[in-house]
Parts: structure tokens; sequence; C-alpha cells
């Protein structure tokens, strides 16, 4: 069965059903061997809030953690919004990082 109906922007109902989708994921994640980061004692795979997504962890997990997502959210149903995804990097300044792609698109 398909919907073609949208949930209105701010609806309370939003985070309850992006939760229902996103359940797996940090499964699904871990099923590949990506890697979390380790803050406190706690291995932190991704943060979510709301309808946000955090991927955490060096450069080099980044690729394989966005091609698992980009699998996840395809099976889902889902799609990422590209114009609004954006990536941080928290480096020393000897470090060089190459671009950021997702589904073909360069990530600002």
């Amino acid at each position: 069965m398909q919907c073609n109906m949208e949930v209105k922007q701010g609806c309370p109902l939003s985070p309850s059903l992006f939760g229902i989708f996103i359940d797996k994921l940090e499964e699904c994640l871990e099923t590949a061997g990506c890697k979390g980061t380790e803050l406190a004692g706690i291995i932190i795979t991704l943060l979510l809030y709301a309808n946000d997504i955090i991927l955490t962890k060096k450069h080099d997990d980044l690729d394989k953690k966005s091609q698992t997502l980009h699998v996840y959210f395809f099976k889902m149903g889902m799609t990422v919004n590209t114009n609004k995804t954006k990536v941080m990097t928290i480096k020393s300044k000897m470090i060089a990082h190459g671009s950021f792609v997702y589904d073909n698109h360069f990530l600002e």
C-alpha cells in the first residue's frame, strides 16, 4: 500500500513516525561494521534528534556509514534532503579532507 500524503511541517506526529522508520538504523550500521565514537566510556554510533541524524567517527568511516544509510533509506522508501545535509569536521590543520558525497550529491 502506498501513501502519497506527507506530514505537515512542525506536526507533533513527525518525530514519532521518523522514530518508527529509523528504529533499526543503528543495528544496520553496527552489522555493516561501522564504528562509533567513544564518549565517557560509551560508544556512540549515531545521534538522533527529531528528524535529524548525526553520524559520528573519523573521516575514513564516514563513507561506509553514508553508504549504509543510503541502502537503509532506500529499503525504507525514504530519501535524504542533500540540500540540507551538511558535514562538519573537527580536525587538525595538518590533515586535509576530500569532498563528501552522498548518493552522487556533493555535500557542503
